[in-house]
């Protein structure tokens, strides 16, 4: 017994301290996105979003009422089943799968300290 704890506490003090708070802020990050998309707010949603995102992707007034009006109740905790933060050249990078088969979910890209969508989930 004191073996499986001493090898428990090694992985916990082992794991990257870098991407510890991570998970809750992506998370956070998610639930303002969604909370915008209920508002209607195209213009708040849009700053949640990469550069990237915001320059290659045509986002209207209309697709994000009606995005909104699609969530239901959904929240951070229903839609997503895991994140996987890894460092990119563009910098930390976190992957969100999906209840629903596992699916990859969206992408987020942490840029000057706040977690962005880099992908198009939201379609």
């Amino acid at each position: 017994m004191l073996r499986i704890a001493t090898a428990i506490t090694l992985l916990v003090l082992a794991a990257p301290a870098a991407h510890a708070d991570d998970t809750a802020d992506i998370k956070k990050a998610l639930n303002d996105q969604l909370d915008l998309l209920r508002k209607g707010d195209t213009e708040g949603f849009k700053k949640t979003l990469t550069e990237k995102v915001r320059n290659g992707t045509q986002i209207s007034d209309a697709d994000v009422k009606r995005w909104g009006k699609s969530l239901g109740r959904a929240t951070a905790d229903t839609l997503v089943k895991s994140i996987t933060v890894k460092d990119t050249k563009d910098g930390p990078r976190a992957q969100l799968t999906t209840f629903r088969k596992s699916k990859v979910f969206g992408d987020f890209l942490k840029v000057d300290g706040k977690w962005l969508a880099d992908s198009t989930w939201f379609e």
